[in-house]
């Protein structure tokens, strides 16, 4: 006959439940982003899963990778903004801040994603700081429309107010990127170079 034992069956918590209790722990540091927004990357950082982004929502959603960044998102809302001016610019305007303003908002999003695309650490901050060099560009033709009539107050309001937005998180994601170092163990702290 086997013994028995009074203990209680150990109930299994749910990831929620265990991200939430990780959370409560931490809650007192200074993060860029919310804990909640933080937590299952920075697990996967400690447990060593192995995604490719540390600072944002990736394990625990249905991640699209650079897509799912909220900055990434607010700078498509951008996009579609510069396209929709440069679509009402006069005719002769064309080939000069039509295309500039094109080009500069396109800038923002294919070098958040092309940095996304990087290993080493250093290769991923020069991206994510020539994005943001497009960003003052973008926000700079949005000035220069409003000065020469092609757009009004209120859209120039919206348009920096998104700037700020987009500027905050991408400089928290920077940050955070600085903290963690990846591939620094494998490159140092040089430019990996083809």
């Amino acid at each position: 006959k086997k013994p028995t034992t009074s203990a209680a069956p150990v109930k299994k918590q749910s990831e929620p439940a265990w991200i939430a209790g990780i959370c409560s722990k931490f809650s007192k540091l200074q993060f860029p982003y919310s804990l909640t927004y933080l937590a299952p990357n920075f697990l996967a950082f400690t447990l060593g899963l192995g995604v490719g982004d540390w600072g944002l929502n990736i394990i625990m959603s249905g991640d699209r990778g650079f897509e799912s960044l909220e900055f990434y998102q607010d700078s498509l809302k951008l996009l579609k903004a510069a396209y929709k001016l440069a679509d009402n610019l006069p005719n002769h305007e064309c080939y000069n801040l039509s295309d500039q303003i094109r080009r500069a908002s396109c800038s923002i999003l294919l070098n958040i994603s092309e940095g996304y695309g990087r290993y080493h650490y250093l290769e991923r901050l020069r991206f994510l700081y020539i994005a943001r060099g497009s960003l003052a560009e973008t926000l700079s033709a949005f000035i220069i429309a409003e000065s020469l009539g092609y757009c009004n107050d209120e859209q120039l309001n919206w348009v920096r107010k998104l700037k700020e937005k987009i500027e905050q998180n991408l400089n928290g994601y920077c940050r955070f990127t600085k903290s963690q170092q990846q591939g620094k163990n494998e490159y140092g702290n040089k430019y990996v170079k083809n």
